[in-house]
């Protein structure tokens, strides 16, 4: 009992330091972002900060992957259902282009090179690894269920993802962003069609 007390203590002192990065990174930017400012958000002593993260770029790896598990949750129940191929597709660009847009202000700090430091990289990569892993499934089922043509899966993965994270980046940065759905028809039409006259090159 008391093991999982504990347990629940520290998960919930976690939160409270992640909300504390975003609001201090969202109301202060990076240059605000030191572990005295962090503790003051959260209400809690600076050495507490340390009984859980050993530095300022520990606790940003664990806020960002943290940040990122709400959408790789909602990827997961998408790749797991019985959505045919297109419509998963669709529907993953949508729920990309939308969660970043809601949380715009905190990611396009987060693009600063500052947080993105050595430690940041190999569960970067490992998250972009399995992403395209996933999204692969979806380019073979769609090929053996006849609604794509035959491709290596892997590389279709890697463009059709690539695709969705440029559109994601343009509107971080562009304060006209127009409707999700027209970036998510163009991505759509552009991936299935090509952008030569009949879809195909002369």
């Amino acid at each position: 009992m008391q093991e999982e007390l504990r347990i629940k203590w520290k998960t919930m002192m976690k939160e409270t330091l992640h909300q504390a990065v975003v609001k201090v990174l969202t109301e202060d930017g990076i240059q605000g972002l030191t572990m005295d400012r962090i503790a003051q958000a959260a209400g809690v002593s600076k050495g507490t900060l340390y009984i859980y993260f050993q530095d300022k770029q520990e606790l940003m790896q664990y806020v960002v992957q943290s940040s990122l598990e709400p959408l790789e949750q909602e990827y997961e129940k998408l790749f797991a259902s019985d959505l045919p191929p297109p419509a998963k597709l669709e529907a993953f660009a949508r729920g990309s282009l939308g969660y970043f847009d809601k949380h715009r202000d905190f990611f396009r700090v987060l693009q600063d090179p500052e947080l993105s430091g050595p430690r940041m990289h190999p569960e970067r990569k490992n998250r972009h690894r399995r992403l395209i892993t996933n999204v692969s499934g979806v380019f073979e089922d769609g090929i053996k269920g006849g609604f794509f043509r035959p491709g290596p899966p892997m590389k279709l993965a890697a463009m059709f993802v690539m695709s969705c994270g440029a559109i994601t980046m343009e509107r971080l940065w562009k304060e006209d962003r127009g409707p999700i759905e027209e970036d998510v028809k163009l991505v759509i039409e552009t991936f299935y069609k090509g952008i030569s006259k009949g879809g195909r090159r002369k």
